[in-house]
């Protein structure tokens, strides 16, 4: 750690002709095998020096810094992964044991970057680009690093971010793209120039193989992943929505997006005791007029829209029902033209006395999901008995005990706040007594 308590030295070149670029470069954040895990990079691995020498970051054009004895050339230009366990202490880190030198022409200050890589194969991680100045100096790349796979064909440069302009719904109202992607590798999409209550209703399914003419007419491995629609988020000054998903395997899938009047996020029909509760909620709305929801095809209710960019959420207490009789829902948007959209999704239900009775241990999916800093996780309980519900992160770490108690039979909901979290994935586990445990995953994207 001696060699990283330096005193800025003048070397006293002058500043007509050339000058000594010299850097101590370290860095104390741990690198490890994976984007979101795995172990620290060590010995065998090794972070290479880069001339960033379009001045635009990094990119493919972009060479090692060349080694040689020469004018322009620099004395190495890679650093063994092990010096970060052997001089820092800092297992995944890493920290030139001699002055990285290059003599070059000044002034011109140069710009450099340096990529991690272990053979070829898991993250490769990328700094931010820093300028070594004349004179002897430290930089420490502590902060920005980033991180992707060179998977599926990929370079490993292939932007986790995919942007759709408004001028691409003009060309398609339904847009679709075959987007190849990486495991753990978050992807966001971006669609650009659009206004707040423009929201577009997006739809992702494993892989692009359907047989139709297109983008997504293409033979490739379906990817899975985690995808909430409703975790779409909106920037004002950016004028974009955002899109947030997260591969759990290597592969492609296939993003349909289409603005449409209502996004519609859900539509359910729960029984009670001679009664039926309706509910259902919108991602986003425009230009809605009314809902007129049906009961086996004859209107029992109708209500104004919203019109919220972020959609809303409707209900309505059918009673006056016969137990043990089906009822069928379906549900209609008449627009402020007039026109009339039919939901896609149908509800039933049957209510009876014992309607409001769980039957059976269950862990639902979170939601939002996605989301950012706060979800519900909801669980049922078949008759009362002890719960744990705990929160992990990706090395098997508890980071919240959200319940650790008796908790009575019902269907529970937990908020759980993730403020202090970094973003990543996280599992969130259920035990019910000796009867029922469950995992599932979640997404904290900041």
């Amino acid at each position: 750690m001696k060699r990283l308590l330096l005193v800025l030295t003048c070397l006293g070149f002058s500043f007509s002709a050339r000058a000594q670029f010299t850097a101590i470069i370290y860095n104390t954040t741990p690198l490890t095998t994976e984007c979101l895990g795995g172990a620290p990079l060590g010995a065998g691995c090794w972070a290479t020096i880069y001339w960033d020498q379009n001045g635009n970051g990094p990119d493919l054009a972009d060479l090692p810094a060349p080694v040689g004895g020469g004018f322009g050339q620099a004395n190495f230009n890679q650093i063994d992964m092990a010096s970060g366990e052997n001089l820092l202490g800092i297992p995944g880190g890493f920290a030139t044991e001699d002055a990285f030198s290059i003599t070059t022409n000044t002034p011109q200050p140069s710009r450099y970057y340096v990529k991690v890589e272990c053979g070829g194969a898991g993250a490769t991680w990328t700094s931010v680009v820093f300028t070594i100045l004349d004179g002897l100096r430290d930089y420490d790349l502590s902060e920005g690093w980033e991180c992707c796979y060179d998977c599926g064909g990929l370079p490993c440069n292939y932007p986790t971010l995919y942007n759709v302009t408004a001028e691409d719904f003009q060309n398609n109202p339904v847009y679709s793209e075959c987007i190849p992607v990486c495991n753990d590798v978050p992807v966001i999409v971006s669609f650009v120039s659009l206004a707040q209550n423009r929201r577009p209703a997006v739809e992702i399914h494993p892989g692009c193989n359907f047989g139709i003419v297109g983008s997504c007419d293409v033979d490739c491995e379906p990817a899975e992943f985690i995808f909430d629609p409703t975790s779409m988020v909106y920037n004002s000054e950016a004028r974009t929505w955002y899109a947030v998903f997260l591969p759990l395997t290597t592969g492609c899938v296939c993003l349909n997006a289409e603005i449409l009047p209502v996004e519609e996020s859900s539509f359910d029909a729960v029984a009670r005791d001679g009664a039926v509760f309706v509910t259902w909620a919108t991602a986003s709305e425009t230009e809605v007029d009314y809902f007129r929801l049906t009961r086996d095809n004859q209107v029992v209710y109708t209500c104004a829209g919203t019109n919220s960019a972020t959609g809303a959420t409707y209900s309505y207490l059918d009673e006056n029902l016969t137990n043990g009789r089906t009822y069928s829902y379906s549900l209609e948007t008449v627009n402020a033209d007039g026109s009339v959209d039919v939901w896609n999704q149908v509800a039933a239900a049957t209510p009876s006395l014992n309607s409001a009775v769980i039957t059976e241990y269950a862990l639902h999916q979170n939601y939002p999901n996605p989301f950012n800093p706060s979800t519900n996780i909801v669980f049922d309980v078949v008759e009362d008995n002890f719960v744990s519900l705990t929160v992990f992160n990706l090395t098997g770490q508890e980071v919240a005990r959200l319940v650790n108690g008796t908790t009575a039979a019902g269907r529970h909901t937990v908020s759980f706040d993730a403020t202090n979290l970094t973003s990543g994935l996280y599992f969130y586990t259920v035990k019910i007594g000796n009867e029922f445990a469950a995992t599932k995953k979640m997404l904290l994207v900041k």
